[in-house]
């Protein structure tokens, strides 16, 4: 996918019309994602995510914003292994991992902690899914839940993801908080395989 056509993606999620991303995902052979802006509690099925959302909420200022430099990994303790931070690399024309979670490196054995994700092994439509969710939230800085499921090859059915906007000294979202739990396990099926 281009450039323009992810930030067109992205400016499309932000106004919650999800008919083009639902597309991307059909047309790639896997089910359309769930998305939901503005989740509560009771939206996430996973206590890690409960959890972080409650923490974000907890830090927000009155316009719903929280500083980045007001994060502290100690305080996340419960959720620590499902959490990834991703630094805003120029205004969102790529995204590096600062932080990425033992758990979810081990679900899929990889870790790409200090990685741009454009040099991530992601492809596709997982990768144009990722660009496209993250340049969301720099559009609507709100956070945004995910449910996808990724191709076939991976062995996770699906990932449950809650991405929080944090801010820097200039007020513009320099940095996403993302709680990244997997959901049931099933066998990948490799390039040949029935």
């Amino acid at each position: 996918m281009s450039d323009s056509a992810s930030w067109d993606l992205a400016d499309q999620i932000a106004k919650e019309n999800f008919s083009q991303l639902n597309q991307l995902h059909i047309d790639n052979g896997v089910s359309p994602p769930k998305v939901v802006w503005q989740p509560r509690g009771r939206d996430l099925q996973h206590e890690q995510l409960q959890f972080l959302l409650a923490y974000w909420k907890n830090l927000s200022d009155g316009d719903g914003r929280v500083a980045a430099d007001e994060i502290d990994p100690l305080n996340m303790w419960p959720a620590l292994g499902f959490v990834i931070l991703v630094d805003v690399v120029e205004g969102g024309e790529d995204f590096r991992v600062r932080v990425y979670g033992s758990a979810i490196a081990q679900s899929v054995d990889v870790d790409v902690t200090g990685k741009l994700i454009s040099e991530t092994p992601w492809q596709g439509v997982v990768m144009d899914f990722f660009y496209a969710v993250y340049r969301a939230v720099l559009i609507r800085p709100e956070p945004l839940y995910t449910e996808h499921e990724p191709p076939a090859d991976v062995g996770v059915k699906l990932w449950h993801r809650l991405m929080l906007p944090l801010g820097g000294a200039d007020g513009k979202i320099c940095r996403v908080l993302v709680g990244n739990v997997p959901g049931e396990w099933r066998k990948p099926v490799k390039d040949g395989e029935d």
